[in-house]
């Protein structure tokens, strides 16, 4: 371990040996790493559950704010975790950041080092705020192509489930929902216009099985919306069924409990953020 300026900024060299739960929550079995640097708050790995939010670098404003608008959500009773690059990325580390939540980026370089090199800023910030930085590789050892693709299953493995906010044909978070399925995590992708290459790959991975994440321009239990408003009665119900998708246990297409609500036994087929910036069920008649 070495200690840095910061009382905060200490890095610490893990081990399957030394940290044998945080290797059976990756799951990777023979993809494993060997090693794992953490720079920062070692606890924000593993003191509440993790959800993944990540997509296109090349973000669209749309993107940015659908990104902002669940992590905030999501830091009541998550973790987020992202790859820390620009886009969606940035956006849900720094919605997490203002709702003074530990964030945790994995990196594709060695944790004393930043990349992009223009998010030294966000990075600090994240440490500052009790947040981490994660990485197989190294401390001083840059980033690589290979670095990058491998770091997709680390963010997969360290969450309870992804959520893919934009993400072109061939984006690299993708590769997350990939690795996130493989492992049995759930994987959610908020849709777009249908003539936004940004959405291309979200609109594949729906297409696929990916539950709907979206965010809805109408508030919630306008007419024509087949959203429910969220109430003061019923927002535990709300959190309690988000627990249930990000949770491990993916509800998505099971019939809901009986529970003397408005929703009965519909079916939850998806999550929605209002434009007024509160969750709501979707649900089939």
């Amino acid at each position: 371990m070495t200690n840095t300026t910061s009382r905060r900024d200490v890095i610490h060299e893990l081990t399957a040996e030394t940290h044998p739960d945080l290797w059976g929550t990756l799951a990777l079995g023979d993809d494993s790493p060997e090693r794992l640097w953490v720079r920062g708050n070692l606890a924000a790995l593993t003191e509440r559950p993790a959800v993944a939010i990540t997509g296109a670098r090349a973000c669209t404003a749309y993107g940015e704010h659908v990104a902002a608008e669940l992590a905030r959500d999501l830091t009541t009773s998550h973790t987020i975790i992202t790859g820390g690059s620009y886009g969606i990325d940035e956006a849900a580390t720094r919605s997490a950041i203002h709702a003074e939540s530990a964030a945790v980026i994995v990196s594709a370089c060695g944790v004393d080092r930043t990349y992009p090199v223009g998010h030294r800023e966000l990075f600090g910030r994240v440490i500052e705020q009790g947040g981490a930085i994660v990485s197989e590789t190294a401390p001083g050892e840059a980033p690589t192509k290979a670095r990058f693709i491998r770091r997709q299953r680390l963010v997969a493995g360290l969450t309870r489930g992804a959520v893919i906010v934009e993400a072109g044909a061939r984006s690299g978070s993708l590769g997350v929902a990939t690795w996130a399925r493989e492992l049995g995590r759930p994987v959610g992708c908020t849709p777009g216009p249908l003539t936004s290459a940004a959405s291309t790959g979200t609109h594949l991975l729906i297409r696929a099985g990916a539950a709907l994440i979206t965010s809805a321009a109408e508030p919630a239990g306008s007419k024509g919306s087949r959203q429910l408003a969220v109430t003061s009665e019923s927002i535990k119900l709300l959190l309690r069924s988000l627990a249930l998708f990000i949770g491990g246990r993916s509800q998505v297409g099971r019939p809901l409990a009986e529970s003397g609500n408005a929703i009965g036994r519909r079916m939850l087929i998806g999550l929605v953020v209002t434009g007024h910036g509160v969750l709501a069920i979707l649900v089939s008649s």
